[in-house]
């Protein structure tokens, strides 16, 4: 074990670990930070997508259509 491993497991034996001064808002600058740094353009894999999803729900939406159409065609045939 090197001396960081030894630190950590005798910290980690304690019952509560006390962070530092200003340890969450200098966490969430640094997130803010890598969150605004990372921008995903649009590709044409995720348009792709979209599109498919878009026809999906289409091809859903007719299928639902073909089938009242004909539980209404069953019950007015009677």
């Amino acid at each position: 074990m090197t001396i960081n491993d030894e630190e950590l497991d005798r910290l980690l034996q304690r019952r509560e670990l006390t962070p530092p001064e200003g340890f969450s808002t200098t966490l969430m600058e640094q997130i803010v930070v890598e969150v605004s740094s990372v921008k995903q353009p649009h590709s044409i894999q995720s348009v792709l997508q979209w599109l498919l999803l878009g026809l999906g729900g289409v091809i859903g939406m007719m299928q639902s259509l073909y089938f009242l159409f004909g539980i209404w065609i069953a019950t007015a045939a009677v």
